[in-house]
């Protein structure tokens, strides 16, 4: 009986909660059971506006996790289905049950954040493979949820800048306030006008003759795409 109970216990404290889910969701109900994470997630859809956010959930969830993920023609452990009653563009309605997961949203950004919100639950349990049943409802409180990158001094690149971007995903950030110029600096190409970045684009705080940092309008538009 003793070790049964440690057993249970460490079970419990190694089972991640949909509470955990930032920010947290309008309403969540701790259910009977617990979801075990196989290694290989397959995801099935109801609609094919659906179907195109399989590659970027897999994206994600491979660069958190060891778990690979797969599209299925039908029955995936994880499904993707539209429901015209949920209301609001940005809402969704997540249940995890012992044997699957069932997203469902009445539009693709719906289903697109009830997918952030799975990654982060995946990503909680990549060790224990352990998620608790639970029947979530939720929606932004806000419509415009920002975020703002202040280059307008030091250059990140767009390695830095695509990093930033995948983590606004992750935690239901929407809009991307990008500063790229300032008095001291030019960080756009706008060819019609060179001087701005062969003269404009020189210099930093600490090095007025520091080599010119810009994006090129190549750069732009690959990290917006």
């Amino acid at each position: 009986m003793f070790y049964r109970t440690i057993f249970y216990l460490l079970l419990v404290t190694a089972t991640v909660h949909a509470q955990e889910i930032i920010p947290h969701p309008n309403s969540c109900k701790t259910t009977k059971g617990v979801y075990k994470v196989p290694s290989t997630i397959s995801v099935s859809v109801s609609d094919a506006a659906f179907k195109r956010l399989i590659p970027v959930f897999a994206a994600s969830v491979k660069q958190l996790t060891s778990f690979n993920v797969k599209e299925s023609p039908k029955d995936g452990t994880i499904r993707l289905t539209r429901n015209s009653e949920i209301t609001g563009i940005e809402a969704y309605r997540l249940k995890i049950e012992p044997k699957q997961i069932t997203i469902e949203a009445s539009s693709p950004e719906g289903c697109f954040y009830g997918l952030q919100s799975l990654v982060q639950l995946l990503h909680s349990a990549a060790q224990s493979r352990l998620i608790a049943c639970a029947e979530i409802d939720d929606q932004p409180r806000y419509e415009w949820r920002g975020l703002m990158l202040d280059e307008s001094r030091y250059f990140f690149g767009e390695t830095e800048v695509k990093k930033i971007l995948d983590l606004m995903a992750l935690h239901k950030l929407n809009k991307f306030h990008w500063h790229l110029t300032d008095s001291p600096g030019w960080r756009i190409e706008i060819k019609q006008y060179p001087l701005l970045t062969t003269i404009g684009a020189k210099g930093n705080n600490s090095n007025p003759e520091a080599e010119a940092r810009f994006y090129t309008q190549k750069q732009i538009s690959e990290i917006v795409r």
